[in-house]
């Protein structure tokens, strides 16, 4: 029989995959933006501002009467300004 091969685990940043950096960072600039509004200090054009007002309409009621997509909503939150 042949012997097997032990897998050396090297350890990782201990924070988890890139992925799940990237689900966070976006998780906490969502979170943000519904706490407080996030656009204080920031001097936001007209257009900017109702962009942002309708992304924010579309991750809470969804889309054309539909619920988000899980990449949608990623993508929405990203968008934000």
């Amino acid at each position: 029989m042949a012997r097997s091969r032990k897998t050396s685990k090297t350890k990782g940043g201990g924070r988890g995959s890139k992925e799940a950096i990237a689900k966070r960072r976006a998780a906490r600039q969502l979170n943000q933006l519904f706490s407080d509004g996030g656009t204080r200090g920031r001097g936001l054009d007209g257009r900017t501002e109702k962009r942002r007002k309708r992304l924010l309409e579309e991750l809470k009621k969804g889309k054309k009467g539909k619920p988000l997509k899980a990449i949608e909503v990623l993508s929405h939150t990203h968008e934000l300004p």
